[in-house]
Parts: structure tokens; C-alpha cells; sequence
């Protein structure tokens, strides 16, 4: 069911998007691809919504993330975060460190995730631990 609402809803995304002048549309269907496993055509969106001009916000980055996430892609993930800052002015929150604590975890870098929970300029919620905790029992760390 969700393949058919996925691929009509990206077809009139696309049919449209050229009038799509705000974010929220774009968050909408990166954040929705992602969720639904689709990584590569949120991740691909994303690149098309780089080339209209229209600024990104949190949320934006919180569907890239998790596209990376549900991907593996690590290194792409790791320079998304960065740029967050050094290019959009966009400060990570709490939900962008719990992203990439579940990349690093997933990808059995578990070290790099206790890192990035160590210089978070906030305090780790119980979502972030048991992030890492999943992450240690699935690698066997």
C-alpha cells in the first residue's frame, strides 16, 4: 500500500515541485523517503532541493541523517552533520546527535558514538543512551 501512496505522491511532488517556494513541502517527502527505507531518493531529493535556493532548517537535516542512517552511509552522514553548522548556521539538537549516534552505532563504530555523546553541548536522554545500548547488543560490544 505505502509503494503506491510513495510513488503518487512523489510524482506530484515532482510535477510541482519547481513552484514549491518553503521548506516544508521538501522536509515532508525527505523525511517521509527516509522513513519508508527509500534513502537514495531522499538523499537525491535533498541534492535537487540544494539547487533552488531555499533555506534548509532542523528538520531538513533530520531526514538527511536518518537517510544516511538507513543507508550506512556514514561518511556522507558524518559530513551532512558538519555542515550543518559550518555552511547553514543550523545548530544540531538533541535529535541530530541521536541520529548520528545511531549511524555511528550501526555501523559498529561504537567508540566514535560514546565520543559523540561526550561532546554533545547537551545533556544524553534516555533515547540517546538506549540508542547506544541497541547498538552495543546488535554488534556484540
Amino acid at each position: 500500500m505505502w509503494e503506491h501512496k510513495h510513488c503518487v505522491t512523489l510524482q506530484v511532488f515532482n510535477q510541482v515541485k519547481h513552484k514549491v517556494l518553503t521548506i516544508s513541502p521538501w522536509n515532508a517527502i525527505i523525511c517521509s523517503l527516509a522513513m519508508y527505507g527509500h534513502a537514495r531518493t531522499s538523499l537525491e531529493t535533498f541534492s535537487d532541493l540544494l539547487t533552488r535556493g531555499i533555506p534548509l532548517n532542523s528538520i531538513t537535516f533530520i531526514g538527511v541523517l536518518s537517510a544516511c542512517c538507513h543507508a550506512g552511509l556514514v561518511e556522507e552522514g558524518e559530513r551532512h552533520f558538519r555542515s550543518m553548522k559550518n555552511v547553514y548556521n543550523i545548530e544540531p539538537n538533541i535529535k541530530h546527535y541521536g541520529c548520528m549516534v545511531d549511524l555511528l552505532g550501526r555501523a559498529g563504530r561504537l567508540k566514535e558514538a560514546e565520543e559523540m555523546i561526550n561532546i554533545m553541548p547537551m545533556k544524553a536522554d534516555v533515547v540517546i543512551w538506549g540508542t547506544l545500548l541497541a547498538a552495543s547488543r546488535t554488534v556484540g560490544s
